[in-house]
Protein backbone atom coordinates (compact mmCIF):
# COMPACT_ATOMS: atom_id res chain seq x y z
CA UNK A 1 0.00 0.00 0.00
CA UNK A 2 2.92 2.24 0.62
CA UNK A 3 3.94 1.91 -3.00
CA UNK A 4 0.45 2.85 -4.21
CA UNK A 5 0.10 6.02 -2.12
CA UNK A 6 2.30 8.20 -4.37
CA UNK A 7 0.43 6.99 -7.46
CA UNK A 8 -2.92 7.72 -5.84
CA UNK A 9 -1.75 11.24 -4.88
CA UNK A 10 -0.53 11.82 -8.45
CA UNK A 11 -3.85 10.60 -9.90
CA UNK A 12 -5.80 12.81 -7.47
CA UNK A 13 -3.60 15.81 -8.38
CA UNK A 14 -3.99 15.26 -12.14
CA UNK A 15 -7.75 14.78 -11.70
CA UNK A 16 -7.97 17.97 -9.59
CA UNK A 17 -6.02 19.87 -12.23
CA UNK A 18 -8.32 18.84 -15.10
CA UNK A 19 -11.53 19.03 -13.07
CA UNK A 20 -10.95 22.21 -11.07
CA UNK A 21 -7.75 24.17 -11.81
CA UNK A 22 -7.79 24.07 -15.63
CA UNK A 23 -11.35 25.51 -15.92
CA UNK A 24 -10.42 28.20 -13.40
CA UNK A 25 -7.34 29.24 -15.39
CA UNK A 26 -9.50 29.47 -18.53
CA UNK A 27 -11.95 31.69 -16.63
CA UNK A 28 -9.09 33.79 -15.27
CA UNK A 29 -7.67 34.21 -18.80
CA UNK A 30 -11.06 35.42 -20.03
CA UNK A 31 -11.32 37.85 -17.11
CA UNK A 32 -7.82 39.20 -17.79
CA UNK A 33 -8.73 39.78 -21.47
CA UNK A 34 -11.95 41.51 -20.40
CA UNK A 35 -9.99 43.66 -17.91
CA UNK A 36 -7.60 44.69 -20.70
CA UNK A 37 -10.56 45.68 -22.89
CA UNK A 38 -12.03 47.76 -20.07
CA UNK A 39 -8.64 49.37 -19.49
CA UNK A 40 -8.48 50.29 -23.20
CA UNK A 41 -11.98 51.76 -23.04
CA UNK A 42 -11.08 53.77 -19.94
CA UNK A 43 -7.92 55.05 -21.63
CA UNK A 44 -9.91 56.13 -24.70
CA UNK A 45 -12.52 57.75 -22.44
CA UNK A 46 -9.78 59.73 -20.70
CA UNK A 47 -8.40 60.82 -24.09
CA UNK A 48 -11.87 61.89 -25.21
CA UNK A 49 -12.41 63.76 -21.95
CA UNK A 50 -9.10 65.60 -22.38
CA UNK A 51 -9.97 66.44 -26.00
CA UNK A 52 -13.42 67.67 -24.94
CA UNK A 53 -11.89 69.90 -22.27
CA UNK A 54 -9.39 71.23 -24.82
CA UNK A 55 -12.16 72.01 -27.32
CA UNK A 56 -14.28 73.54 -24.58
CA UNK A 57 -11.39 75.79 -23.55
CA UNK A 58 -10.83 76.84 -27.17
CA UNK A 59 -14.55 77.53 -27.61
CA UNK A 60 -14.62 79.58 -24.41
CA UNK A 61 -11.74 81.67 -25.70
CA UNK A 62 -13.77 82.75 -28.77
CA UNK A 63 -15.25 86.18 -28.23
CA UNK A 64 -19.04 86.56 -28.36
CA UNK A 65 -18.62 88.97 -31.28
CA UNK A 66 -16.85 86.28 -33.31
CA UNK A 67 -19.51 83.72 -32.36
CA UNK A 68 -22.15 86.13 -33.71
CA UNK A 69 -20.14 86.48 -36.92
CA UNK A 70 -20.03 82.70 -37.27
CA UNK A 71 -23.80 82.63 -36.74
CA UNK A 72 -24.21 85.10 -39.61
CA UNK A 73 -21.79 83.18 -41.84
CA UNK A 74 -23.77 79.94 -41.58
CA UNK A 75 -26.95 80.42 -39.52
CA UNK A 76 -28.65 77.57 -37.68
CA UNK A 77 -31.73 77.82 -39.93
CA UNK A 78 -32.48 79.74 -43.09
CA UNK A 79 -34.77 82.71 -42.51
CA UNK A 80 -36.02 84.08 -45.84
CA UNK A 81 -37.21 87.36 -44.29
CA UNK A 82 -33.86 88.03 -42.61
CA UNK A 83 -32.00 87.13 -45.81
CA UNK A 84 -34.25 89.45 -47.87
CA UNK A 85 -33.71 92.21 -45.30
CA UNK A 86 -29.90 91.82 -45.51
CA UNK A 87 -29.86 91.83 -49.32
CA UNK A 88 -32.34 94.74 -49.47
CA UNK A 89 -30.18 96.81 -47.12
CA UNK A 90 -27.16 96.25 -49.35
CA UNK A 91 -29.15 97.10 -52.49
CA UNK A 92 -30.60 100.25 -50.88
CA UNK A 93 -27.08 101.61 -50.34
CA UNK A 94 -26.71 101.74 -54.12
CA UNK A 95 -30.25 103.03 -54.89
CA UNK A 96 -31.39 99.60 -56.04
CA UNK A 97 -34.37 97.61 -54.82
CA UNK A 98 -35.01 93.88 -54.67
CA UNK A 99 -37.94 92.47 -56.59
CA UNK A 100 -39.20 89.04 -57.65
CA UNK A 101 -37.78 87.44 -54.50
CA UNK A 102 -38.23 83.67 -54.33
CA UNK A 103 -36.62 80.83 -52.41
CA UNK A 104 -36.91 77.07 -52.57
CA UNK A 105 -37.17 74.78 -49.61
CA UNK A 106 -33.89 73.84 -47.98
CA UNK A 107 -32.12 70.88 -49.54
CA UNK A 108 -29.75 68.91 -47.36
CA UNK A 109 -26.47 68.52 -49.20
CA UNK A 110 -23.08 66.93 -48.87
CA UNK A 111 -19.99 69.10 -48.80
CA UNK A 112 -18.92 68.07 -52.29
CA UNK A 113 -22.21 67.90 -54.15
CA UNK A 114 -24.98 70.38 -53.39
CA UNK A 115 -27.67 68.37 -55.24
CA UNK A 116 -27.45 65.13 -53.24
CA UNK A 117 -29.73 64.54 -50.25
CA UNK A 118 -27.86 63.00 -47.29
CA UNK A 119 -27.00 63.37 -43.63
CA UNK A 120 -24.66 66.31 -44.19
CA UNK A 121 -24.32 68.96 -41.50
CA UNK A 122 -25.70 71.79 -43.63
CA UNK A 123 -28.53 72.70 -46.01
CA UNK A 124 -28.43 74.59 -49.30
CA UNK A 125 -31.22 77.05 -50.11
CA UNK A 126 -31.49 78.53 -53.59
CA UNK A 127 -32.76 82.12 -53.58
CA UNK A 128 -33.65 84.16 -56.64
CA UNK A 129 -34.23 87.89 -56.94
CA UNK A 130 -33.86 90.75 -59.39
CA UNK A 131 -32.46 94.28 -59.16
CA UNK A 132 -32.38 97.16 -61.61
CA UNK A 133 -29.61 99.71 -61.91
CA UNK A 134 -26.54 100.84 -63.75
CA UNK A 135 -23.55 98.62 -64.26
CA UNK A 136 -21.51 100.61 -61.72
CA UNK A 137 -24.27 100.28 -59.11
CA UNK A 138 -24.45 96.56 -59.76
CA UNK A 139 -20.66 96.12 -59.48
CA UNK A 140 -20.70 97.85 -56.10
CA UNK A 141 -23.73 95.82 -55.00
CA UNK A 142 -22.09 92.50 -55.96
CA UNK A 143 -18.83 93.57 -54.35
CA UNK A 144 -20.60 94.20 -51.06
CA UNK A 145 -22.60 90.97 -51.32
CA UNK A 146 -19.31 89.17 -51.91
CA UNK A 147 -17.73 90.69 -48.81
CA UNK A 148 -20.78 90.28 -46.56
CA UNK A 149 -20.62 87.83 -43.68
CA UNK A 150 -23.29 85.51 -45.07
CA UNK A 151 -21.89 82.63 -47.10
CA UNK A 152 -23.51 82.54 -50.55
CA UNK A 153 -22.61 81.51 -54.08
CA UNK A 154 -24.04 83.19 -57.18
CA UNK A 155 -25.14 80.34 -59.41
CA UNK A 156 -27.04 82.24 -62.13
CA UNK A 157 -26.87 85.81 -63.42
CA UNK A 158 -29.03 87.14 -66.26
CA UNK A 159 -28.62 90.69 -67.55
CA UNK A 160 -31.24 92.36 -69.73
CA UNK A 161 -31.58 96.02 -70.76
CA UNK A 162 -34.19 98.03 -68.90
CA UNK A 163 -37.14 99.06 -71.06
CA UNK A 164 -38.42 102.60 -70.67
CA UNK A 165 -42.10 102.64 -69.76
CA UNK A 166 -42.78 105.86 -71.72
CA UNK A 167 -41.03 104.97 -74.98
CA UNK A 168 -40.86 101.17 -74.88
CA UNK A 169 -37.19 101.36 -75.82
CA UNK A 170 -34.15 100.25 -73.88
CA UNK A 171 -32.54 102.76 -71.56
CA UNK A 172 -28.96 103.88 -72.01
CA UNK A 173 -27.71 102.99 -68.54
CA UNK A 174 -30.18 100.78 -66.71
CA UNK A 175 -30.18 97.00 -66.77
CA UNK A 176 -32.26 94.29 -65.08
CA UNK A 177 -30.09 91.83 -63.17
CA UNK A 178 -31.71 88.53 -62.25
CA UNK A 179 -29.66 86.54 -59.76
CA UNK A 180 -29.93 83.10 -58.30
CA UNK A 181 -27.75 82.48 -55.27
CA UNK A 182 -27.17 79.47 -53.05
CA UNK A 183 -26.94 80.16 -49.36
CA UNK A 184 -26.22 77.75 -46.56
CA UNK A 185 -27.52 76.99 -43.09
CA UNK A 186 -26.98 74.34 -40.47
CA UNK A 187 -29.65 71.73 -39.86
Amino acid sequence: MKNLAPFIVIIVCVTMYYMYISPLTTDVSKLIAQKNQYSDVLTKAEEIKAKREDVSAKYSSISPDNINKLGRLIPDTFDAILFLNDISAIAARYNMSIRDFRSNSAVTATRGDSDVVSDAPFQVVTVGFAVTGTYDQFKKFISEVESSLRLMDISTLNITPELSVATGKTGADAYNYSLEVKTYSLK
